[in-house]
């Protein structure tokens, strides 16, 4: 097993856990995350798409923090939030993190 092989073994794992985790949740099959569902998630006040741009911008740890910060574990939404963060950061290619 190569290193490429490694990381697509962990890419299926993590969307096969965010597909889980969001049946679970919702109560329904889990195909894609619809638009108004990351519309609704928000931790600490900022929105998932808000999330989103500062990993884009190389904010990881302050994105993550704020994440871990804010999550109220009860809340779906937020777990779901949390959820769709980090699966986001795994369909990050290798070259993004080497350059951040």
């Amino acid at each position: 097993m190569n290193f490429e092989d490694e990381k697509d073994y962990i890419m299926r794992l993590i969307k096969e856990t965010v597909r889980i985790l969001f049946s679970l949740m919702f109560g329904k099959q889990y195909v894609s995350v619809k638009q108004e569902i990351r519309n609704k998630c928000e931790i600490s006040g900022k929105k998932l798409e808000d999330l989103f741009a500062m990993i884009d911008k190389g904010n990881i740890n302050e994105a993550e923090d704020i994440l871990l910060t804010g999550i109220d574990y009860s809340s779906k939404n937020d777990v779901a939030a949390a959820a769709l963060i980090y699966q986001y950061l795994s369909e990050k290619d290798e070259d993004f993190f080497i350059a951040e």
